[in-house]
C-alpha cells in the first residue's frame, strides 16, 4: 500500500490514492475485484418485507446488474391453522395473497431501467430450512439476505434464520 486511505482484500490492494471513496466507488472497485474471481449470476434474495431484506434486495440488484445476473426473490411463509375458525382461508387463497404481495414489493422497490431478469416467489415452508434446501440447487450461486434482530448479541447482529442459513447453506451467503 502506497498511500491511506485504502481497501485491502484477500492481499490485493483495490482501492487506494490518499482519498477516502464515496460508496458507489467502493463497491465498484470490489465488485471488479471480486467479479474475476466469481461467477455468481443467480442471486437468491428471501424476502420478508423487513427494512434489511429491502437493503439486501436493493445491494443484490447491483451486483445483479454488474455481474449481468438474474434475481430470484423468495418470500417463505408460515401457515397457522387454527381448526376452530369458522370460514377459514384456503391454503391456495393464501399463498396468492402472498403471491401478490411479493410482486407489489418487487414492483415497488426495483431499480429503474436495469439489465436483470428478476423472478419472485412466494412459497409456504419455515424460512431457515427452506433456504437452506433451496441453497442445494444447482441454479443458485449465492444467498443476499438481510439481517434482524433477536435476543443474545448474535441474534441481535444477524437474526436466527441468518444464522441458521449461514451455518448450513451449500452456497455461500
Amino acid at each position: 500500500v502506497a498511500s491511506i486511505p485504502a481497501v485491502v482484500v484477500d492481499g490485493h490492494v483495490i482501492f487506494e490514492n490518499g482519498r477516502v471513496p464515496d460508496k458507489a466507488e467502493l463497491l465498484e472497485n470490489i465488485f471488479n475485484h471480486f467479479s474475476i474471481k466469481l461467477d455468481m449470476k443467480n442471486i437468491v434474495v428471501p424476502i420478508d418485507f423487513s427494512q434489511n431484506s429491502l437493503r439486501a434486495y436493493s445491494f443484490a440488484q447491483q451486483l445483479a446488474e454488474h455481474m449481468k445476473g438474474n434475481l430470484k426473490l423468495v418470500h417463505f411463509m408460515t401457515i397457522h391453522i387454527d381448526p376452530y375458525t369458522v370460514g377459514a382461508t384456503s391454503i391456495d387463497a393464501i399463498q396468492t395473497k402472498n403471491q401478490e404481495e411479493l410482486e407489489h414489493f418487487l414492483a415497488q422497490h426495483r431499480f429503474l431501467n436495469k439489465n436483470f431478469q428478476i423472478t419472485a416467489e412466494a412459497k409456504i415452508g419455515f424460512a431457515g430450512e427452506s433456504i437452506i434446501n433451496l441453497s442445494k440447487e444447482e441454479t443458485v450461486d449465492i444467498i443476499l439476505m438481510g439481517t434482524t434482530g433477536a435476543s443474545n448479541l448474535e441474534r441481535k447482529l444477524f437474526g436466527s434464520v441468518s444464522i441458521k442459513v449461514a451455518k448450513e447453506a451449500k452456497c455461500p451467503v
